[in-house]
């Protein structure tokens, strides 16, 4: 088990509030593959959505779903430039 703190980040999530580490996976989790997805990945895709809807304080990832984590956030093209988006990337890749 792999324990990732679940940090409020600068970005907006909406006009009220910003986003987390939860959200900033989820974001990942839902950037397609080129080739679309197979049902074997929308299966692991979907342990990692559960395990960001159940984050209070920490996200808590199996060590396979951690290791998915990581290669979903390495593989991220970024739409904007942010100094916590580093950060993020760099929490979870030490992991």
């Amino acid at each position: 088990m792999k324990t990732l703190a679940n940090k409020t980040t600068e970005l907006a999530k909406d006009a009220e509030s910003k986003m987390t580490y939860a959200d900033l996976v989820k974001v990942c989790v839902n950037q397609p593959p080129k080739d679309g997805f197979t049902a074997e990945e929308m299966r692991s895709r979907f342990r990692l959505i559960d395990v960001c809807d159940k984050a209070t304080d920490t996200l808590d990832f199996e060590d396979a779903d951690c290791s998915k984590v990581k290669e979903l956030v390495d593989a991220m093209k970024w739409a904007v430039i942010h100094k916590d988006l580093i950060t993020f990337c760099e929490d979870v890749k030490a992991l």
